[in-house]
């Protein structure tokens, strides 16, 4: 599905996602230019940081707290748990990704799911040839390949696996490496799965005029 702004990528990504999870999803994206929080907590957070990284925080703080306001949630502050993870309202899951300047923030309520991660690859041609043993196994290349054609396999790999870290990581007391996380197919389908957790995951993509959005959702558990 190609479209042709960011702002209306909002629009047609919540579609996609809501329609693949069964339920409401709620997606806001843009431009990373928001350069401040009205929390002094998020600020504190970032205050070291270059400030190109303060206003991806920033970004995804304020679309995030936009998409709380639709579902009657009141804003508040969102901050981070110690692997990087926003930390959200009790009963909402979402996920923030941001790549070169452009911003994806998707949220939903924590009805069927445990886990959503979304990624953002606004040029796959910059996940190179030579990163492919940190990325994918061969095995995860020949599916993509075969299943998604026209589309580059290793950044599919990649964001996908991403996009499960993310979906996974506020419920894990480890940091995973891309390796641990397995690729497949199934009735019409990409999963992820990671052996060590027997936890699968439900995954898809969303091809947008700049790059690819990757999402997996986390069964209840």
């Amino acid at each position: 599905m190609d479209v042709s702004s960011m702002t209306q990528s909002a629009v047609d990504i919540a579609r996609v996602l809501s329609r693949f999870a069964g339920v409401p999803v709620w997606v806001a994206a843009g431009e990373c230019d928001i350069v401040d929080s009205p929390y002094g907590e998020e600020r504190q957070l970032v205050a070291r940081a270059v400030p190109g990284r303060r206003a991806e925080f920033f970004s995804g703080r304020y679309y995030a707290r936009q998409l709380l306001r639709q579902l009657g949630r009141a804003d508040t502050v969102i901050l981070r748990g110690e692997k990087g993870d926003p930390l959200w309202p009790e009963g909402i899951l979402g996920s923030i990704s941001h790549d070169l300047g452009q911003i994806v923030v998707a949220v939903m309520e924590e009805v069927s799911y445990s886990g959503l991660g979304i990624d953002l690859v606004v040029d796959p041609a910059r996940i190179e040839p030579s990163l492919q043993a940190l990325i994918a196994t061969p095995a995860d290349l020949e599916i993509l390949g075969r299943h998604c054609p026209g589309y580059a396999s290793l950044a599919l790999a990649f964001s996908f696996k991403e996009a499960v870290v993310k979906a996974i990581s506020p419920l894990i007391d480890c940091y995973l490496d891309f390796m641990d996380i397995e690729l497949g197919w199934d009735n019409g389908q990409i999963f992820a799965y990671i052996a060590q957790f027997k936890c699968y995951f439900r995954c898809d993509f969303v091809a947008l005029t700049q790059g690819l959005l990757t999402f997996a959702l986390m069964d209840k558990r």
